[in-house]
């Protein structure tokens, strides 16, 4: 019964982490994408 309900209450834990990782890594997609952007637009205007 103990490592049920350890088992239980990591659940509970990991449910309530999963929104703050999925937040997290979306954040820093965007912000590896706005960085991309910015050396690209960097590169473009060398170019010119």
């Amino acid at each position: 019964m103990e490592g049920e309900t350890g088992f239980y209450a990591m659940k509970i834990f990991l449910n309530k982490l999963n929104p703050i990782i999925l937040y997290v890594t979306y954040v820093r997609q965007i912000l590896q994408m706005e960085s991309f952007k910015k050396l690209n637009q960097s590169t473009y205007f060398k170019k010119i």
